[in-house]
């Protein structure tokens, strides 16, 4: 019913996540730094949200922990989603260290059953590294990083199941593919015969806005009613497509047959 993005928090799940299963089960977890569990949920255990959680908001339970946190100066999630951070390397460094402290006095303290501790900066510092020079700064990283681990490791009790994963790797790429001007080349997509007017709000800091912003200015740029396929804003490097379904998509003009058609192709 609309073309507008949205922004995905725990609500979004659609899938019952482990947290919840061990609370049911009677079991007490500590989730810290998982993306997406903003706003928090009421487990049994401990839960301070990662990625997309507003730095002044309630990011964590039980109530009065997130105020607890930020009086020691931590914050939730690094980089520009939500609020505008400082990516040096000196504050990088001063948000493990502090990370560190808190993890450690949590397994100590708390009574847990399953630990699941997410460590976002390595993500935030890679993609912000656009040399073919993956050294450096990210190795150092890296290596603070492995020091943590060894801590966190020598602080759990003997027999722990330990599970060590990364969710994606990093490399430079050094090419990538406008899908949206593909699929006006191709006739996919069609533009407005006018541009339209030039926004003059000033452009915001704050990834998740200029990702709205910018997905905004490319719907409103299109013959939406001849336009049969949409490339969101990303990357580069992974795919945006989405069908313009008649029924779902309030100007689609493909069915459900012309839609496995698109498919095909």
């Amino acid at each position: 019913g609309t073309y507008d993005g949205s922004i995905v928090s725990s609500r979004s799940n659609r899938a019952t996540p482990l947290w919840r299963r061990t609370s049911a089960a009677g079991l007490r977890s500590i989730i810290f730094g998982m993306p997406l569990t903003y706003p928090p949920e009421d487990i049994n255990g401990v839960m301070v949200a990662g990625m997309l959680a507003p730095f002044d908001g309630e990011y964590a339970h039980p109530p009065g922990l997130a105020d607890r946190l930020r009086e020691r100066g931590f914050v939730p999630d690094l980089g520009r989603w939500t609020q505008t951070e400082n990516l040096s390397m000196e504050r990088i460094e001063e948000q493990l260290a502090l990370k560190e402290t808190l993890l450690l006095e949590m397994l100590k303290q708390e009574e847990w059953d399953l630990a699941w501790l997410v460590f976002k900066s390595l993500d935030v510092l890679s993609h912000s590294t656009f040399s073919n020079d993956v050294d450096g700064h990210v190795a150092h990283l890296v290596g603070l990083l492995d020091g943590t681990l060894g801590k966190l490791l020598a602080a759990v009790p003997p027999g722990t199941n330990v599970i060590l994963m990364s969710d994606h790797g990093f490399r430079v790429y050094p090419k990538s593919m406008n899908v949206h001007a593909w699929l006006l080349a191709e006739g996919y997509s069609v533009a407005r015969d006018d541009s339209g007017e030039e926004s003059d709000t000033p452009p915001s800091t704050r990834l998740t806005e200029q990702r709205a912003a910018a997905h905004r200015r490319r719907i409103d740029g299109l013959d939406l009613p001849r336009s049969q396929v949409l490339a969101g804003p990303c990357e580069g490097n992974f795919g945006s497509l989405r069908i313009n379904l008649s029924g779902r998509e309030p100007h689609g003009p493909v069915g459900f047959k012309g839609a496995e058609t698109l498919l095909r192709q």
